[in-house]
């Protein structure tokens, strides 16, 4: 694990940035969850197109942090400790490029069919041994 986390200072920071690119890159913070200080940010977060939380040690991401993200269409939560995914509405709706790479899926993620409008996922690097027939209808 990273020996320093991103500081609130420094998140602010990139929530800033966020305001004016529309994107938000918090990868390789040393993240084990979305800081408290972006969840506190919903009017600069629903503006957001872009989110980046790769390469920290998230395990999961709970439906109101998910929720926060809601007019996100790219997201990338590449190389963290992920065992599920749960997309819920409005994300679900936005949402049409999905990375989770090199996370810890041993199975297809059920909460990937809810994302309707998804155009590219991927799954690479992970131990999936198994698809259910279900999963992809």
């Amino acid at each position: 694990m990273s020996s320093k986390a991103f500081t609130e200072y420094e998140v602010l920071l990139r929530l800033r940035d966020a305001e004016i690119d529309q994107k938000l890159f918090l990868e390789k913070g040393g993240l084990t969850r979305v800081p408290a200080v972006v969840l506190r940010k919903q009017n600069v977060i629903s503006f957001v197109h872009t989110v980046s939380l790769s390469h920290n040690y998230i395990q999961e991401m709970d439906a109101f942090e998910m929720a926060l993200f809601e007019r996100v269409q790219t997201l990338d939560m590449s190389f963290n400790h992920l065992t599920s995914f749960s997309a819920v509405p409005p994300l679900s709706d936005s949402l049409t490029d999905l990375d989770l790479s090199g996370n810890f899926f041993t199975s297809f993620p059920h909460g990937i069919r809810a994302c309707m409008a998804l155009h590219r996922l991927d799954l690479s690097k992970n131990k999936i041994d198994s698809i259910e027939d279900e999963a992809l209808l």
